[in-house]
């Protein structure tokens, strides 16, 4: 078992880890490269996880410039993200299997995995004393590369059926978490509702914790309360800020900045040369994860920089800028 956060004190708080062969795992990690490569070419736009050339920074990258463009024409746009509750652990077998099966997967390997998924036990081991024996009829295990195939499977259906019943919404998906947005508060709502239900259908539920709604007018912010998700003028969304209006917001990247006071510190005081400390400041795109991201974050981050004078600062924010160029170039 995994802790999930700094101070865990409950089962829920946990992410379990499934040790497996080897053997198997060298075996199934060759099946999944090759799965992965032939549902890469039915996979829809949005879906972005574990797929090749395709990554989170595109969920947000995406998302912001939509925004923007709404923006600048005086339009509606709202949204929606949420996650799935302990998604792996719950995923229905026979539901996956059955559509893997309509997708053309080969069979022999489907058998071979329902074969071993149904012989998989687990002990867990506190501080040394190993439990029981726990068979399960549900769930792919995390430490199983093929269980990749199974989420990527969850995802395709999710993104059909968005596509037929909630056609007037963007649905974006990277692995486990799902974002909405349309330019109705009322088709979010509706494609939330119409998201739940397919994940009921493969047994999952989504995370009341971890969703938010947004909105750019004060209007579909009120409409999308009501379903008594807190709604956000920024987030932080698969490691990427975003802001949800016209005003300026770097509530999230001084959030990093504060995290990283220590670093600082150990900065100030370090004899390395300037130029070496240069190398290490979390400045874009390596802070960010993409190169796309905007120059006033990382003026911002420059404030939370006390062993940097003026002169030094405006210097690295030349660097920032500079290197946006060459990008854009």
């Amino acid at each position: 078992m995994i802790p999930m956060m700094c101070f865990t004190h409950s089962e829920g708080q946990f992410r379990p880890i499934t040790l497996l062969s080897a053997l198997y795992r060298n075996w199934a990690r060759l099946r999944t490269k090759q799965m992965v490569h032939q549902l890469s070419k039915v996979m829809p736009p949005e879906a972005l996880g574990f797929l090749p050339a395709r990554e989170a920074a595109q969920v947000w990258l995406n998302l912001q410039a939509q925004i923007e463009l709404m923006m600048q024409q005086n339009q509606n746009y709202s949204g929606l993200s949420t996650d799935l509750k302990k998604a792996f652990n719950h995923i229905g077998r026979r539901q996956v299997f059955k559509v893997a099966e309509r997708l053309g997967m080969p069979e022999p390997l489907l058998n071979a995995q329902q074969k071993f998924l149904g012989g998989v036990t687990r002990r867990f081991d506190v501080h040394g004393d190993l439990g029981l024996e726990i068979a399960s009829s549900s769930g792919f295990p995390e430490g199983d590369p093929l269980s990749i195939i199974a989420m990527l499977v969850v995802d395709w259906s999710y993104h059909t059926y968005m596509r037929v019943f909630c056609p007037k919404v963007s649905a974006y998906s990277f692995v486990d978490n799902l974002t909405l947005a349309a330019r109705e508060a009322l088709h979010v709502a509706h494609a939330y509702f119409a998201l739940r239900t397919i994940c009921q259908l493969f047994g999952l539920s989504t995370d009341t914790e971890k969703t938010y709604v947004w909105a750019l007018s004060s209007p579909e912010r009120q409409r999308l309360m009501q379903l008594q998700f807190p709604c956000l003028f920024d987030a932080s969304e698969l490691g990427g800020p975003i802001t949800f209006g016209a005003a300026r917001r770097n509530r999230v990247p001084r959030a990093r900045g504060e995290k990283l006071k220590t670093k600082w510190e150990r900065l100030r005081c370090s004899r390395a040369p300037q130029l070496q400390k240069y190398n290490v400041l979390p400045v874009s795109p390596r802070f960010f994860g993409h190169r796309h991201c905007m120059v006033p974050t990382t003026a911002a981050l420059l404030t939370h920089m006390p062993w940097l004078s003026g002169v030094q600062q405006s210097r690295q924010l030349e660097l920032a800028v500079l290197d946006q160029t060459q990008c854009y170039a």
